[in-house]
């Protein structure tokens, strides 16, 4: 059986481009301080700058923000 990774239709459904950082904002409130991108198997993070990059899956408040992402309550901002 072949798994399929959904994070690159994901990345297209939600028009960014797979490798592009960018950042999240819920839609009431400021901009979260951690970049996001998407990688082909992944959705990562990182706190700052001079953070590594971080599997979502790994840290459950990103993993909440990425769930609100996907229900409509979190909006994309461009770098």
């Amino acid at each position: 059986m072949t798994m399929i990774n959904l994070y690159p239709v994901i990345a297209e459904k939600l028009h960014i481009p797979v490798g592009k950082e960018f950042k999240l904002k819920p839609k009431r409130g400021g901009v979260y301080p951690a970049q996001y991108r998407f990688i082909a198997d992944d959705l990562e993070y990182r706190p700052s700058q001079c953070c590594h990059w971080s599997s979502v899956s790994n840290q459950p408040m990103q993993m909440r923000i990425f769930l609100a992402l996907l229900r409509g309550g979190v909006e994309v901002v461009e770098e």
